[in-house]
This record gives structure tokens, sequence and C-alpha cells, in this order.
């Protein structure tokens, strides 16, 4: 059964999973064609392109494990139907639950490909991928703070819904340049307070979960909304979430505010620190969950290879990564190196555009098939 073509089938730097047709079933593109360019998926998407679906066998399925990048992917379009008509999904608490202990699960298993989720991904939904973000940087900080399991779980499910009152609009917000609108301004500093009461008719009893989506604009030094709570006043699962947001929002492109590098943000958030808006412990937390360099980003080593950051190393400033080119010469394998040694210490984040990225590198971080 063929679907319509959609922007997580189209990834640049990756290749197409399956044969892409026009209406008539002639094939556009073959299965294992790399993306390039921006301008053939604009093509793709705007002349009604459907990608064929093939029915997995059940050789397929026992081959193979879904990998980390499928599970949050998924995750994500369970979230996504999920948030269209929250009030009138009787099981809505129950589906956003799942999902949170589900992403919690996929974090845990394999972190460093749930942080590369962050920085690789694409969507068709800013709104959503963004809450999905959020709650994986969630769970990683609030593991390292001691938050305990529970609390946790309210966490990644604020996190998943802290702007549930108004997805399409960000969406929107996403696709647009120039300012804002008085009503725009009002409309965003309602959202919290629309979200959780949007919360509570859908069912929601759990009072940390609301305090997430009500504080999560909060700051320690009473300059946030909708409250203007200050210091203890804020829960301190709510301070993670206002914190996690910031960095997933500033890491993400947007047509109003370029795409930042990782390092530049977090060294914006400690400066941030010093002025009492976020908690300095909560801050480093962030900065320890992810690395210097996190797994996903770009990077120029020493000796001018370009390369991906793969895992975390046993420090933050030293992880471990794959060589993609030197010299604007692509390895036709991605080479393994260890940034800890110093003929190949990393001299510097690169933005992913000036990067020739080549396809297939979610395999990096595969799950090794089962032995027949």
């Amino acid at each position: 059964m063929d679907r319509p073509v959609s922007k997580n089938d189209l990834r640049l730097g990756d290749e197409v999973q399956a044969d892409i047709v026009d209406a008539q079933g002639a094939v556009l593109v073959r299965k294992g064609t790399v993306v390039e360019s921006e301008t053939f998926v604009e093509f793709l998407l705007s002349c009604g392109a459907r990608t064929r679906q093939d029915e997995p066998t059940a050789f397929d399925a026992m081959s193979r494990p879904p990998s980390t990048f499928e599970t949050i992917d998924a995750l994500g379009s369970e979230l996504a139907q999920a948030s269209l008509r929250p009030k009138e999904l009787t099981e809505f608490v129950g589906t956003v639950r799942d999902i949170a202990r589900k992403l919690s699960a996929a974090v845990e298993k394999d972190p460093d490909a749930s942080i590369a989720s962050i920085f690789l991904v694409p969507c068709d939904s800013y709104s959503v991928r963004h809450q999905v973000h959020s709650a994986i940087l969630c769970d990683l900080v609030a593991d390292l703070v001691g938050i305990d399991a529970l609390e946790r779980l309210s966490l990644v499910c604020g996190a998943l819904t802290m702007n549930l009152a108004f997805l399409e609009y960000q969406d929107c917000l996403n696709e647009r340049t120039g300012g804002l609108s008085s009503d725009e301004k009002e409309t965003i500093l309602k959202h919290p307070l629309i979200g959780e009461q949007i919360l509570i008719t859908a069912g929601v009893d759990d009072p940390m979960w609301l305090s997430c989506v009500r504080n999560h604009h909060e700051r320690l030094d009473g300059s946030g909304y909708p409250d203007g709570l200050s210091g203890d006043a804020i829960p301190r699962p709510a301070q993670i979430l206002q914190i996690v947001d910031v960095f997933s929002a500033r890491v993400s492109a947007r047509s109003w505010s370029e795409k930042e590098l990782a390092n530049a943000t977090m060294a914006d958030l400690l400066r941030s620190t010093t002025g009492g808006r976020c908690d300095p412990e909560l801050a480093k937390a962030l900065i320890k969950a992810l690395g210097a360099f996190p797994p996903g980003c770009f990077v120029k080593l020493v000796n001018d290879e370009n390369a991906i950051v793969v895992h975390r190393g046993q420090k933050a400033t030293s992880p471990l990564v794959r060589s993609l080119s030197l010299a604007h010469v692509r390895y036709e394998t991605p080479v393994a190196r260890d940034t800890s040694e110093s003929g190949y210490a990393i001299k510097a984040l690169l933005p992913q555009d000036q990067v020739d990225i080549p396809g297939g590198l979610r395999s990096l971080w595969e799950p090794v098939p089962p032995k027949p």
C-alpha cells in the first residue's frame, strides 16, 4: 500500500528507504538513492509523490530490531496523533504515559543515539519534534540530578505536552519570518495556562505533570511567565524542562532564527546562571549529559578531517567520532577516531551546511542483528 511521501522519507544525506512513485505508479526515485538537495525534496513533496510500502517479511522482522532512530520516529508520530484532539481521546493520559515510558527506555538503551536524533532527525512538525527532543534531554538530566522514577515520568510527560495549547500555531511561526503582533505575543504568554487546562480536561490529574507544563517558562530570577515565580517556588522538574526547552529550540533550525552550534548554546546557558535566570547545577548537568561535543554533531579535527560525533568519551571534550572526509574527498567508509589522541583532537564544531554529508549515517548507531 503506497502512502504520500513526507519529509521523514527524504532526509538530506540519507538514502531513500523505498521506491518513490508518481500517482500512476511510475518510479521517480529508486530505493537507495541519496537525498542531496532541498530542491529535490521540495519537488517530490509538491508533485504528489508516494512512497511504495513493501510488506515486511517475518525474516525481516526477526533479523533486525528497530533502531533507536526508528523508535523515536515512531513515538513522535504516535505523539502527533494523540495531540490532535486530546480532549476527545479517552486514552490520552495512558497513551502519553506509554510514549514517555518507551522513550525513556530508548534513551536508557542507547543514550548516544538518542542524543544524535536531536541533531540529525528532521520532521514534518517542528512543534512535536521539539517536545520529543526536550523529553529526551529531560530524561538524561533528571537521571544525573537524582530525580526519582515517578517524578521523571511526570517530567517526561510534561515535556511531551508542554506546547499542547499551540502546536499548529507554533509550526506556523516556525515557517514565518518577521516580528510578532501583540495578539501573537499574548497567545504565547498564555499557552502554559491553556495547556494545563487542556490536560486537566483530558483527564490528567498528576500534579507534577501539570506543574511542568504550567511552569516551563518560569525563571529563577522571576522574569518568566505566566506567574512570575522565582527561586524554590518553581519545582525542580519544571526548572529542568525550562533549560532543555531553551537548549532544544536554539539548536533546531527555524525560519526566523539560525540554528546554533551546541557549544555556543551551552556557553550562553552557563552565562545565564550568573544572572540568576537558571540553576547552575542544572545547566552543568545538561552539559555533562551531552558532552562538550554531543553525538550527532559535526566537528573538524586537528588533522583537518571532517567527522561526526558518534559516542561520548570518558571526558566531555574527547568523544569518539567517525571521520567522513579530508580536503573535500569523502571517505568510502567513515573512519573511527578517538579524539582523546592528540593527532585526532577536535578543533571546532561545524555547522551541518559546511559538511559533505554521506548517506546512511544512522547506521553508525544501528543495533547488531541477532545471530541466526
